[in-house]
């Protein structure tokens, strides 16, 4: 067995290890993409929230509704921050995944050339013996039997 051929596993390997990676990068992005969402959502809630007591609320409401609308306010606002924070940490696993993906990728494309040069080489051997066994067929032999 040739050494491209022995490398083959290798490589699959590190095709299956690039396939991994990419995968979780794209899961990473698409929880990125979900939670920027609810963030969105979250911050267009608490301003029309805000946007309706402004219009409807600020004459006929008594202090005590006027109290539990500041703590739910301040509530949505705490909830924006949280949001925010879970936004960041994703962005850093999105950023983590990332490099994982292109470390995988360089392994997989060293590997690539790797067993490309190889295969090459042995192409090339092959050629250089298939070449010696049709020159010494071709070499005129001697009457002695040399």
């Amino acid at each position: 067995m040739n050494r491209s051929t022995r490398l083959k596993p290798v490589q699959q390997h590190a095709d299956n290890q690039l396939r991994d990676a990419a995968l979780a990068l794209a899961h990473a992005n698409e929880e990125l993409q979900r939670q920027e969402e609810s963030l969105g959502q979250l911050v267009a809630y608490r301003d029309e929230y805000g946007r309706d007591f402004r219009l409807h609320g600020e004459s006929a409401r008594d202090v005590s509704w006027l109290r539990n609308y500041q703590v739910f306010l301040a509530q949505l606002n705490r909830g924006v921050e949280q949001q925010r924070l879970v936004i960041e940490q994703c962005r850093q696993r999105v950023s983590q995944a990332r490099e994982r993906w292109e470390a995988a990728s360089r392994k997989a494309r060293a590997l690539d050339n790797a067993v490309d040069r190889i295969r090459r080489d042995e192409e090339r051997g092959e050629r250089r013996r298939e070449q010696r066994l049709l020159d010494d067929r071709a070499r005129p032999r001697d009457a002695t039997g040399d």
